[in-house]
């Protein structure tokens, strides 16, 4: 079977809530489409290409937010002015007409989904690794005696027959 482009959008879709309004299905196929000829269009890879789909989908949301932003400049309301008589400075701030926290919403959807890609699909999720502690081992000649350092704590040291 093959991956099909509409079904990996309704899934896009209801896994992250954004609508028709917010991305246009074109630019969405198009995303899609990559992916798919990224990966493969085989049924195995519908994980991976909706997960990347995904993110590809926020890193496209993130700058078209940042370039509403920027283009709005200073044509909002003025939101703080700052005034010195003396060597004259005044400074004044603008509020953009879009909101500076649509750009940070995404990116913190984006690293949501990069944090935990099991949201997506369970075949994803990452694989636990053990960080906390190396296991120490002694090749020397002599393993198993009383200098090794697995038996050098207080406590064998001084009960070294009880346990």
């Amino acid at each position: 079977m093959t991956i099909s482009v509409n079904e990996v959008i309704k899934d896009i879709r209801a896994i992250t809530g954004v609508t028709s309004e917010t991305i246009s299905d074109e630019d969405l196929t198009r995303i899609v489409q990559r992916n798919i000829n990224k990966y493969g269009d085989d049924d195995k890879y519908l994980c991976e290409v909706t997960y990347y789909s995904i993110l590809d989908m926020l890193k496209h949301l993130t700058v078209i937010s940042a370039v509403d932003q920027a283009s709005s400049g200073g044509s909002g309301s003025v939101s703080s002015r700052k005034e010195r008589e003396g060597n004259v400075e005044i400074e004044v701030r603008y509020e953009t007409s879009k909101n500076n926290t649509s750009s940070n919403s995404w990116e913190d959807i984006y690293q949501m989904f990069l944090d935990d890609p099991s949201l997506v699909c369970d075949s994803l999720e990452p694989k636990k690794v053990i960080k906390d502690g190396i296991p120490v081992i002694n090749s020397g000649k002599n393993r198993y005696g009383v200098k090794t350092p697995y038996r050098k704590t207080y406590y064998n040291q001084r009960y070294p027959f009880k346990r």
